[in-house]
């Protein structure tokens, strides 16, 4: 078990470039989520490496086949797409289009306004997202910024990745989350008055 949790964060948001050019000095976003064993004494680098190796093994290989053909022009944004998906999808099949949303909005020069990033930049998660906490002035902002945040504000999981690497193509520019159902899905629209007919009749 690691005895300091406190280094092994410092580390992971510091050290990054040591491990390749692929890294940026802050691994956030970068530290792929799964079910990892390690020997019971071992040492905050040797459990980064392990993450380090993971990305190097599942992520590279992935990005290699897929980049040909992707709407992002480098792995950094796949990773930063695929962290807002990551917090913002609670349904397997809908992060692809979760993503195809915002490649849309991005094509279109629109801002992603997407929650996640706001509760990025507040620094804290709230249920209900207020008007006053839109106003927040950080570039995580995607409600005042146009564009990809700076950097990740999770680390996204291989569905979501891939999700970023290959959107599912839709003419789609809005979502909400879907209140009548309750499962974590969203409800999808193409216009604005679609969107808020869809926000009156599935938000409670």
């Amino acid at each position: 078990l690691l005895k300091d949790a406190g280094k092994f964060v410092k580390m992971a948001r510091t050290q990054g470039k040591d491990y390749g050019e692929v890294f940026p000095a802050n691994m956030e976003g970068y530290l792929l989520p799964d079910t990892y064993e390690f020997p019971y004494h071992c040492d905050e680098a040797v459990v980064l490496q392990r993450f380090v190796d993971e990305f190097r093994g599942r992520v590279l290989p992935l990005w290699e086949k897929k980049k040909a053909k992707s709407p992002l022009k480098d792995l950094r944004e796949v990773v930063v797409l695929a962290s807002l998906v990551e917090r913002e999808a609670q349904v397997d099949g809908e992060r692809g289009l979760i993503a195809g949303v915002y490649i849309n909005r991005l094509k279109l020069g629109m801002r992603l306004e997407c929650d996640a990033t706001v509760q990025f930049a507040l620094g804290k998660t709230k249920p209900v997202l207020l008007f006053v906490d839109l106003e927040v002035d950080s570039p995580y902002n995607t409600y005042k910024y146009t564009g990809l945040p700076p950097g990740p504000i999770a680390n996204p999981g291989l569905r979501s990745l891939e999700a970023a690497m290959a959107p599912t193509p839709s003419k789609y520019l809005y979502y909400v989350r879907n209140d009548i159902k309750n499962d974590g899905s969203h409800v999808f629209g193409k216009t604005y008055a679609e969107h808020l007919n869809n926000c009156a009749r599935y938000q409670k």
